[in-house]
């Protein structure tokens, strides 16, 4: 089995809402399509906030395109630099489990410490048990002081505007 890491473009763009919208119902969260394709159609052409991978498997002789990684870019006084935030992490249910997580995290490290990332966070669902281990065997470990909340903001056409 070959696993790639594929930035996305126009061209993938289909492959990659179908991904998205996988990823929407998986975890059970409603979304508005158009608002979420013009996100990351946003995302895409403007490569200083961050980065979308779509995730291929080739296995015997043929290629599936069984994922995709999304990541978001920040800045953090506390580690004195660049920070990234995992946005999304998508793998098909089938493919799950078979090394393709193994492959993905680290190449994903690796290609943000070439761009001077300084951590990579990301947000995992408490009763997500087997996603918590999988990150914790890659290294990754719970910030038990911190409690992450967030609060939706309502933006008007003009502010979407003044953002782009």
């Amino acid at each position: 089995m070959k696993v790639s890491l594929l930035s996305a473009s126009a061209t993938t763009f289909s492959k990659l809402f179908k991904l998205v919208d996988a990823f929407f119902a998986h975890e059970e969260l409603d979304h508005d399509v158009e608002r979420t394709q013009a996100a990351l159609h946003s995302l895409a052409s403007r490569p200083e906030m961050g980065r979308i991978w779509l995730i291929e498997v080739e296995q015997d002789d043929e290629t599936h395109l069984v994922g995709h990684l999304v990541v978001s870019f920040s800045f953090s006084l506390e580690v004195a630099g660049r920070v990234a935030i995992v946005d999304q992490f998508y793998l098909d249910p089938h493919w799950r489990s078979q090394g393709v997580g193994t492959y993905v995290i680290p190449a994903i490290e690796n290609a943000l410490t070439n761009e001077g990332i300084s951590q990579l966070s990301m947000e995992v669902n408490i009763g997500n048990g087997g996603a918590r281990r999988f990150y914790e065997r890659m290294g990754y470990n719970p910030r038990r002081q911190h409690c992450i909340m967030s609060k939706n903001l309502v933006l008007e056409p003009a502010d979407l505007d003044m953002v782009s």
